[in-house]
């Protein structure tokens, strides 16, 4: 038995935007962290504008100087079209389908696709099908994070904001480091839910940060790795009920995995979760664990209805919220994340806007709050 190899793909956006630092910032880093991936493992790019191309064909990790020298040629031009870069990857990673190979896409952009978001989403969505998982770099303040999230979802990745040097070495590193501890690839989370009551979201918490897309009858849940436990969080709103009911169905399905170290074999958990309904308030306090990821969550939904105020011009209460997250990061002990959102705070009261980078620097900010280890 073999320790399953890995093909990642790097789809890298050479539009002219992304000329000059940017560009060199993502060659740097990709170059520094080669010596992560194992030797066995094969690593491609496709670079595109308004054209895809395979600027390095899928490559065993023996002869890193070579892959280097390819890496160091890579330049710019044209527009962003996202949907041609996307495709060149997903092709590029089945057309190579082996056994016993994970199979990962990481697209580096800097600016937003147009009018092709919709092929995006299917082009996700025919990813999953064949068990490859789609991550997203966005760099700069110009590109799409909704598009990019829900597009990375469907499969089970993440997307992420690069906003230092150091951040894309530090993630690629984390990255792929972990593709060869993978124990089930491929989790699919179909759900039966009681007509009484609607999911209204799922976040992954642990090993990486995502908001899982809803839509669909099946919903990805990414890789299991060995060593480490993944956790989600669920909220659900109940409906109105009747006297006769005396249980609420909260979670019934099941999740399909596949595993890699016995011959692509299938593997099926059967998860179910119900409450009682009773007359009198129980006293039981929430476990620790969840009260805490409770907490991180409604940091981030602050966030996300400030900026909501401010696209709808409600400034003052946009401002309102803005100052009591950065109290409630205060008391977290987040000091540079609330200076962060005070400082932003009054650039919204003297523009009626965000800065460049403040909207995604908050975003992303407190989503990262999300997977911070647990206090001992």
């Amino acid at each position: 038995m073999h320790s399953p190899r890995a093909h990642v793909c790097l789809v890298i956006d050479c539009s002219t935007s992304m000329n000059g630092k940017r560009l060199d910032m993502v060659k740097e880093n990709i170059t520094r962290v080669l010596d992560q991936l194992n030797e066995r493992d094969l690593l491609s790019i496709v670079t595109f504008s308004d054209e895809a191309e395979v600027f390095l064909p899928p490559t065993q990790l023996n002869n890193l100087e070579v892959i280097k020298a390819r890496i160091s040629q890579i330049s710019t031009s044209g527009s962003t079209e996202i949907k041609k870069g996307l495709k060149a990857g997903i092709d590029l990673l089945w057309q190579g389908q082996r056994e016993n190979f994970s199979r990962n896409l990481i697209l580096l952009t800097d600016g937003h696709t147009y009018g092709d978001e919709e092929d995006c989403y299917r082009l996700a969505a025919k990813a999953a099908d064949q068990g490859i998982m789609i991550n997203a770099m966005g760099i700069g303040h110009e590109w799409h994070e909704a598009f990019l999230e829900k597009m990375t979802s469907l499969t089970g990745g993440t997307t992420l904001f690069i906003n230092s040097k150091d951040f894309l070495s530090h993630y690629l590193k984390s990255f792929f480091s972990s593709l060869n501890t993978i124990y089930a690839q491929n989790l699919r989370l179909s759900l039966q839910l009681d007509s009484r009551l609607s999911l209204q979201y799922l976040f992954q918490l642990d090993p990486n940060v995502v908001q899982h897309s809803l839509e669909g009858t099946h919903i990805m849940l990414g890789d299991l790795y060995y060593g480490k436990k993944s956790v989600f969080l669920m909220e659900f709103t109940v409906h109105p009920l009747i006297k006769k009911d005396k249980d609420v169905e909260l979670l019934t399905g099941q999740i399909i995995m596949d595993l890699p170290h016995e011959e692509q074999k299938k593997a099926r958990l059967f998860p179910h979760l119900s409450l009682k309904v009773v007359d009198e308030l129980v006293g039981d306090r929430p476990p620790e664990e969840i009260v805490r990821a409770l907490s991180k969550v409604t940091l981030y939904t602050m966030q996300e209805r400030s900026r909501e105020d401010v696209k709808i011009g409600s400034i003052i209460r946009a401002t309102r919220r803005l100052n009591y997250l950065a109290s409630r990061l205060l008391a977290e002990g987040e000091v540079q994340l609330a200076q962060r959102v005070l400082s932003e705070n009054e650039t919204i009261k003297e523009t009626q806007h965000f800065s460049q980078d403040g909207e995604k620097e908050l975003k992303y900010g407190t989503k990262q709050l999300l997977a911070l280890p647990n206090p001992k």
